[in-house]
């Protein structure tokens, strides 16, 4: 159970994804790990009872979210689901994509010489991040105003829409299949995003990051190829 004497390390290791509490209030958790939370909050100036209560409450409004994007999707309309799609995992690959590729330089900066195949992983992320904000500037500023401003049925049957979206709408699902490939590829070198025995925090913060990621990404894809373009298209 964690409290304020739980070293630092401690709780990174019981979950990984509470690095990206500690990174927010510039707490080591890594080299500085062996602190209690009581210890590195006083550093800050900050109370280690309110940031734990902050800390699990994160945790929780994290795991809710997941849940309830995936809950009535089908009950939604295109609006709803396009505006789901944004908040959800737009906004998320926004924040994440960067802390990852920033968290996977300094594991490669301090380990990479003992796993070789962090180099790659770390190349690998940086070209999925550029096609993915590609991928998402095309949706936000061309598909989904485009879909938003069809006030009806009758609109997105217009041979002209239906024609120019349904080609745009085939590059983005080309660009879901090149992410995928991505994604396996980090999978693989990763071995499963499996930690060696002797990796740090940042090592599990990072790999548990990539994971968190591949699941998110198969979430959007899932949202828009599955449930959206046939809500809209009836493909």
């Amino acid at each position: 159970m964690a409290d304020i004497n739980t070293t630092v390390a401690e709780l990174v290791i019981e979950n990984p994804s509470r690095a990206r509490f500690f990174e927010k209030l510039g707490i080591d958790y890594c080299c500085g790990g062996k602190r209690s939370l009581d210890e590195a909050c006083a550093e800050q100036g900050l109370d280690a009872r309110t940031m734990l209560t902050a800390l699990l409450a994160e945790e929780t409004a994290r795991a809710e979210s997941v849940h309830d994007s995936f809950a009535d999707l089908k009950k939604a309309s295109p609006a709803e689901l396009m505006q789901n799609i944004i908040d959800t995992h737009h906004a998320y690959l926004r924040q994440e994509l960067p802390r990852l590729e920033e968290l996977g330089e300094h594991v490669r900066e301090h380990h990479g010489e003992r796993e070789l195949r962090l180099k790659a992983v770390v190349e690998v992320l940086r070209s999925l991040r550029m096609d993915l904000e590609a991928h998402l500037q095309t949706e936000e500023e061309e598909l989904f105003p485009a879909l938003r401003r069809a006030a009806s049925p009758e609109d997105i049957e217009d041979a002209g829409f239906r024609s120019s979206k349904l080609e745009l709408v085939e590059t983005l699902e080309e660009d879901h299949e090149a992410t995928g490939m991505l994604l396996q590829e980090i999978r693989t070198l990763t071995e499963g995003f499996s930690v060696p025995e002797w990796g740090c925090n940042s090592f599990r913060a990072f790999y548990e990051g990539l994971h968190d990621l591949e699941r998110d990404i198969h979430q959007h894809v899932h949202k828009e190829n599955n449930i959206l373009f046939p809500a809209v298209f009836g493909r």
